[in-house]
């Protein structure tokens, strides 16, 4: 506890390294997590790849297949719901389809690509000549998974930090709210030492809790920061009032 004190009164900064570090070993967490989650993704997606395939485009028309008619389902997860299936239409009978008549899905026609999500319906004209083959595309697949995941962790890092900088930016606000009714004299850096102090080894108590199926509500968070927070600052002198 002293060495936690003193590292609130007597350090240089605001704690912007800890957030850092947090924020990156947290990142890390999530990668892999992502990476865990989509671990057969390259098989699912060979497995689509399976059931459109062969595809040959001239002119920007499909020639192969013609005249075909298919349909592949792509598991966005291991054990997908009904709304976390990509369901893929090859229709190479006609040239262009009506997107007011379109469920959700992607529709592959002669001619082009329509995307239909919920809020919006993208199409896409094939253009010049190009041919994708039947094969074993799982290598490839893989690659592609393995770069996904280190651009997750580098977006989610920065992210994560400047979400975690509110927060101690917000808790810093309301130790000074504090500070002032426990008549403790606190400057700015002193209030975001004081947050992060809080913050951050209660967002990872939570997140070890939840491992074992213990979780707390943003309120229950809320409180128990500021709870933390009032019981360091009564541990400060004072403020001391001048004659």
């Amino acid at each position: 506890m002293t060495k936690i004190l003193n590292y609130i009164k007597n350090a240089n900064g605001i704690g912007a390294k800890y957030i850092l570090i947090f924020c990156a070993a947290a990142a890390l967490v999530f990668t892999i997590a992502f990476r865990a989650s989509q671990n057969n993704m390259p098989e699912r997606l060979q497995n689509t790849a399976n059931q459109l395939l062969p595809i040959k485009v001239e002119n920007g028309t499909i020639v192969t297949p013609a005249n075909t008619f298919k349909t592949a389902t792509l598991d966005l997860f291991d054990t997908p719901k009904s709304n976390e299936r990509l369901r893929i239409y090859l229709n190479t009978t006609v040239d262009s389809l009506d997107t007011r008549k379109l469920s959700q899905g992607i529709y592959i026609t002669r001619k082009a690509i329509y995307t239909i999500s919920p809020n919006q319906a993208r199409t896409t004209y094939l253009e010049s000549s190009f041919d994708i083959p039947a094969a074993d595309y799982k290598p490839f697949f893989k690659d592609v998974l393995n770069y996904t995941s280190i651009a997750v962790f580098i977006f989610a890092a920065p992210i994560l930090f400047v979400i975690y900088f509110i927060f101690c930016l917000f808790y810093s606000w309301c130790a000074g709210l504090i500070a002032k009714f426990l008549k403790r004299k606190t400057d700015f850096d002193m209030r975001m030492r004081l947050s992060v102090v809080c913050v951050l080894p209660l967002k990872l108590l939570s997140y070890l809790l939840s491992l074992v199926g213990i979780s707390f509500g943003g309120f229950t968070m809320f409180v128990a920061t500021l709870f933390c927070i009032s019981l360091l600052l009564m541990r400060l002198p004072e403020e001391k009032k001048e004659a």
